[in-house]
């Protein structure tokens, strides 16, 4: 089997924190499996859109027809875990604590199944995958070993995720749990309104990302430029690709990011680098670009 993805808000890749993720990597030798964890950034958003994002369509499609030409069948994509329980402010605190182990399936056989601790984390997966096809379950207890999956230690994520997530992973999470069916309906929309944007994280390049609804991006699109009060007081050029972005001109243009969804896109707000930079100076778009790293999962308003 292959490396089972668990994408988490706690821990880093070296240095400090690092420990954190080694205790979820350990939890998941001991079941004989090898992980690969993956710290998304401090907040569910970051893990949702860690775990959410994708290439294009057509992308997709391309690779169905590529193996569809050679007698290859699609290969069904292992279950991925992801958790996130914030320890600020209170409101953040009851947004993101852990809850009951949720999973989630799609009809879309190229999406993994998705094994999620925290019920922000859970509603930004809902609003990203889109919830038509879409299929939420609450795992209450896992036979023999963990009674009640929304108690015990705070660090349910490295102690139980990893064996609800090996369960599913060897098709035996059904036989061995106690399940719930959630309706949608239970799940509030947070995606962001017509008029809003919904900050994401930024690219690693410096560029924010704003999150719009499908028609709000297709509108803004046609705009020569919009303002987000609050964000920057500054004009910001609209441009429908990188390539027409004029060097230190702050500019949106679409971004690569997908979900498989198609309700919500991307955009990035930011400049192309001067000839023979490989990274900005201006110190607008690195200002900004701090600004917005600040506000992940708050809503703006836009004016075109």
């Amino acid at each position: 089997m292959n490396n089972l993805i668990h994408i988490t808000d706690v821990g880093a890749p070296a240095g400090n924190g690092a420990d954190s993720t080694e205790r979820i990597r350990k939890q998941y030798a001991r079941l004989g499996i090898s992980s690969h964890i993956i710290t998304a950034g401090h907040s569910p958003l970051h893990v949702a859109f860690t775990a959410c994002t994708d290439v294009s369509l057509e992308a997709r499609k391309n690779v169905a027809k590529v193996l569809g030409s050679l007698g290859i069948r699609e290969p069904a994509l292992l279950p991925t875990a992801l958790n996130s329980a914030p320890r600020n402010a209170t409101e953040s605190q009851a947004n993101g604590q852990e809850d009951y182990i949720y999973r989630v399936k799609s009809d879309n056989k190229t999406d993994e199944t998705l094994l999620i601790y925290g019920p922000e984390v859970l509603r930004w997966v809902v609003a990203f995958r889109g919830r038509k096809g879409l299929t939420v379950e609450k795992i209450l207890k896992i036979f023999d070993v963990i009674p009640d999956t929304s108690n015990g230690s705070q660090f349910r994520s490295a102690e139980h995720l990893p064996i609800a997530h090996f369960l599913e992973a060897k098709g035996k999470l059904n036989e061995r749990s106690e399940r719930q069916p959630v309706e949608l309906d239970e799940i509030s929309d947070i995606s962001p309104s017509k008029d809003n944007i919904v900050v994401v994280p930024p690219d690693e390049y410096g560029n924010g990302r704003i999150l719009v609804k499908w028609d709000t991006f297709g509108e803004i699109l046609t705009r020569p430029s919009i303002r987000i009060p609050r964000i920057s007081e500054q004009i910001l050029a609209v441009r429908k690709s990188l390539t027409e972005v004029i060097p230190n001109e702050l500019s949106v243009w679409p971004s690569s990011n997908h979900f498989t969804g198609e309700t919500l896109k991307v955009l990035n707000i930011g400049t192309r680098w001067n000839v023979g930079l490989t990274t900005t100076t201006n110190g607008d778009v690195i200002e900004l670009s701090k600004n917005l790293s600040s506000k992940v999962g708050e809503s703006y308003r836009v004016e075109t």
